[in-house]
């Protein structure tokens, strides 16, 4: 937990100025509230600001830079490696008054929206009008788009449609400085000098503060269907996988849930769904029901062919009932430890069984559950680890079996991170995934953008 910081005289009278009195909190309780996201750790802010303009976040920036006090970006505080803590104190921007969109331009097919725009809420805006914004983080009905962008979240239709980063077009965001910086434009293809909105995108507020995006949309899918299917064996999943790739099928969403977690989720939800060795959830989207049903029928004996056993299917609408299923896997993960740590990496598709073999005997090899789920159609998993953060030898066991869950993933030509971002849960780590050229290049980029070092600092790099 971070101490307080000596903040200058006068200052948060000057800062009241600038967003008015109701809009700043100070007291010890909302501080508090304030210093946790959704990971376990901690970082108390001195003040906490709600600015309403792009106008007032550059008068806080100008009046943090002279003071040379950190600023930390904040949008729901649903971030998993604590990208939004004030790890060493300062103000918290917190957005949720900027949470407007600004524009819709259906022909086009593009969107202008401030960041605190809830990520569902704008996904359900859009579809009035036949338009569809893929990036689903599992937190969708309550993260913000900034904070998706300053993570470049991802979520299960990832493996199809892509993440967060695909469908930015350009930013506006304030420099350490006060600039007001603009990248990007209203057009699908830009290269006109560097991509300075792709080096902003999951920048988790290290090098700018962002204030406005415009964002691609794509058609809505006509209509989707959807089945869960039961495996005996995990490798007999990942086979099922393969097969309905084969099948010529671009799943939309392709979810992998292990015995761990089915366990785990059964106590939570029980007779949902049958605790078998692996089951597998499986999106499609098409033109029409007829095509999506014919694509069901190509997946059910894809799966089937390759051991499984179809448990439900659902079209359109009652698709939703699955992935409430599926979004209940982390709070049903809470309910049976005392801790979990929720981890997140990526390997190639083809080396998620190794990967999957190499999580069970590091499982084993610690004394440690760990439940493993995730995206599995573009190798994207989150091992949990069911711990107790209040034994310190299960902390010990812990942070080593995280340290070769990383070290595992790299080896398989994978990254320490494919959603959740760095922030300081896994800074430490980084050496472990850059080399030095790629660290120092970043190093003297942060430099460029925040000479003093103002914009939430000691997140990604330590």
């Amino acid at each position: 937990m971070a101490g307080k910081m000596s903040l200058r005289p006068g200052f948060e009278r000057r800062i009241r100025k600038i967003v008015g009195g109701e809009h700043v909190q100070d007291s010890p309780e909302d501080m508090i509230c304030y210093g946790y996201d959704a990971t376990s750790e901690t970082g108390i802010p001195d003040l906490v600001v709600h600015p309403g303009s792009r106008d007032e976040v550059v008068s806080i920036v100008k009046e943090a830079a002279a003071g040379k006090i950190p600023l930390v970006p904040r949008g729901a505080g649903t971030g998993l490696s604590g990208g939004a803590l004030a790890n060493r104190g300062g103000i918290v921007l917190h957005f949720d008054r900027m949470n407007s969109i600004l524009g819709l331009d259906v022909e086009n097919q593009k969107a202008v929206v401030q960041p605190g725009v809830i990520n569902g809420d704008f996904k359900d805006a859009v579809a009035h009008h036949g338009l569809f914004y893929p990036p689903d983080p599992g937190s969708t009905r309550v993260c913000t788009l900034g904070g998706n962008i300053a993570e470049n979240a991802g979520g299960a239709y990832g493996s199809r449609y892509g993440v967060t980063g695909d469908y930015v077009l350009g930013l506006e965001a304030v420099l350490a400085t006060g600039e007001v910086l603009r990248t990007g434009s209203t057009a699908r293809r830009d290269v006109a000098g560097y991509d300075l909105t792709r080096l902003l995108v999951g920048s988790e507020g290290t090098l700018a503060v962002i204030t406005e995006a415009t964002l691609r949309l794509i058609q809505a899918p006509r209509a989707r269907s959807a089945a869960f299917f039961s495996f005996s064996d995990f490798s007999d999943a990942l086979a099922a996988v393969r097969a309905i790739g084969a099948e010529g099928l671009e799943a939309a969403a392709l979810e992998i849930m292990d015995r761990t977690t089915l366990e785990c989720l059964d106590r939570y939800l029980p007779g949902r769904l049958p605790v078998s060795a692996a089951v597998l959830l499986v999106e499609l989207h098409g033109s029409s029901d007829d095509c999506v049903a014919g694509m069901l029928d190509q997946a059910v004996a894809a799966a089937t062919s390759n051991g499984g056993e179809t448990v439900k299917t659902a079209q359109n609408e009652s698709c939703e009932d699955f992935w409430e299923w599926r979004r209940a896997v982390s709070p049903s993960l809470g309910q049976v430890a005392a801790s979990k740590i929720g981890e997140d990496i990526c390997v190639p598709v083809g080396n998620i069984g190794l990967m999957h073999e190499m999580i069970t005997a590091i499982s084993k090899r610690y004394d440690l559950r760990i439940a493993v789920f995730g995206h599995v159609g573009d190798g994207n998993l989150h091992p949990n680890i069911l711990t107790d953060r209040r034994d310190p030898t299960a902390m010990m066991r812990t942070e080593e079996a995280i340290s070769e869950l990383f070290r595992a993933a790299v080896e398989l030509g994978g990254t320490i991170s494919g959603e959740h971002g760095i922030g300081i849960t896994k800074s430490a780590y980084m050496s472990m995934m850059r080399d030095p050229v790629s660290l120092g290049m970043m190093a003297a980029i942060k430099k460029v953008f925040d000479p003093e070092g103002i914009l939430n600092p000691g997140k990604i790099l330590q």
